[in-house]
């Protein structure tokens, strides 16, 4: 007589059982990363983008001390402007919600916001002269008051960008501050 080889319906139940545990703890961190390389990317396009105007700006001009991130504005690639406060966005940690009156909010193409301050100038040439700005990965408002998602970032005098956990201390028209390296949310680093 010969043996017939095979898996019972119990071995197998085990089996699809076990698999169902490792796809409720692996499923989830993979789509999470999938969010966060493309919030990553998008917060990348968006520096570049700055970066871009901020120099096709200089080619025009020369910044001077009441130099804002709104005068960079024509340089920008962007869906709209909003200037009034009625779509909330996620500030930086532990900011909770900004909102477009405290400055403008150019929506741009990659799904994303930029939101600055048009009050805040560089003040001065020195090195350690910046103007902040905030980008959110997503048009809205997350809802939290502790984690934001918006990644603070800072446009030197000289045209370097950095991002709030690197830039240390930088002044501009309302006085000099250091940033906080916590301020960065953990999906945004620069690898």
């Amino acid at each position: 007589m010969k043996q017939k080889f095979g898996f019972t319906l119990a071995e197998l139940l085990i089996a699809l059982l076990v698999l169902g545990v490792i796809a409720t703890f692996t499923i989830p961190k993979v789509l999470s990363s999938q969010q966060s390389n493309e919030w990553k990317s998008s917060a990348k396009e968006t520096v570049s983008m700055v970066a871009e105007a901020y120099v096709a700006y200089k080619a025009n001009n020369t910044p001077a001390t009441s130099f804002s991130l709104a005068q960079l504005t024509p340089y920008m690639n962007y869906v709209v402007i909003k200037t009034t406060g009625a779509d909330l966005a996620d500030g930086d940690q532990g900011a909770g919600s900004v909102d477009c009156d405290w400055g403008g909010c150019v929506v741009l193409h990659n799904g994303g916001q930029l939101h600055f301050d048009n009050t805040v100038t560089f003040n001065n040439t020195a090195a350690t002269n910046a103007i902040p700005f905030l980008y959110d990965p997503e048009v809205g408002y997350s809802g939290s008051t502790t984690l934001g998602k918006s990644v603070p970032f800072v446009l030197f005098y000289n045209g370097r960008i950095s991002d709030g956990g690197k830039y240390g201390t930088i002044c501009y028209n309302y006085g000099c501050f250091t940033e906080n390296p916590a301020n960065v949310p953990s999906w945004f680093n620069w690898n």
